[in-house]
């Protein structure tokens, strides 16, 4: 089951849809701007259970696996740090990260913060733009668990290692996620038409 996150504003708490401190703190910020825009907030915090940001931390289903499977486009160093401290929420057995990281990214740093986590393993793949050669990823291609250059086999391959209890999550790139949301035919999931 999925962690549940509060936020609390006004002496008042209210649940919230988008998970961790991240979303805490965009939620805080839109919260903030409609109140200096003269919006009554009491009659706002019950929304905020119900904001979604697709692809970011967005949990799906899949035939490939029985494990959690989530999807957060977390594309350079910030967005992979910031998702670090969310993940600290998730408790699973292994954590099954699929990671495809555009040319016009830090791999390496990126890599290695995610190469850090307990009981990580990791999998490497392309993206769909900005395509990647798979030779960049230099000395994490021997951690890699696999390595794939189509990111569909790459995500089904990886998914297919999982087991209950275990965590599958795909990041490194927004192209990425929205790849694997088209072929599982969920490309309205991004706002893609």
């Amino acid at each position: 089951e999925d962690p549940k996150f509060q936020i609390t504003c006004g002496g008042r708490s209210a649940s919230l849809g988008l998970p961790g401190p991240r979303g805490a703190a965009n939620s805080a910020l839109a919260l903030t701007l409609l109140r200096e825009l003269g919006f009554s907030l009491e009659s706002l915090l019950p929304a905020l259970g119900h904001v979604t940001w697709p692809g970011r931390m967005q949990k799906i289903r899949t035939p490939f696996t029985e494990a959690s499977v989530y999807l957060s486009g977390d594309h350079n160093l910030p967005g992979i740090e910031s998702l670090l401290d969310l993940l600290r929420f998730y408790p699973r057995k292994r954590l099954l990260v699929l990671v495809g990281i555009a040319t016009t990214k830090d791999a390496g740093e990126m890599l290695a913060k995610l190469a850090a986590l307990p009981s990580v393993e990791l999998f490497l793949t392309s993206t769909p733009y900005k395509k990647r050669d798979l030779a960049s990823y230099g000395n994490f291609l021997t951690v890699a668990k696999g390595v794939w250059e189509e990111p569909w086999s790459a995500f089904q391959n990886t998914a297919a290692q999982a087991g209950a209890g275990d965590m599958v999550l795909v990041t490194g790139s927004l192209y990425l996620v929205g790849e694997i949301l088209s072929r599982l035919g969920l490309k309205h999931a991004l706002g893609q038409s």
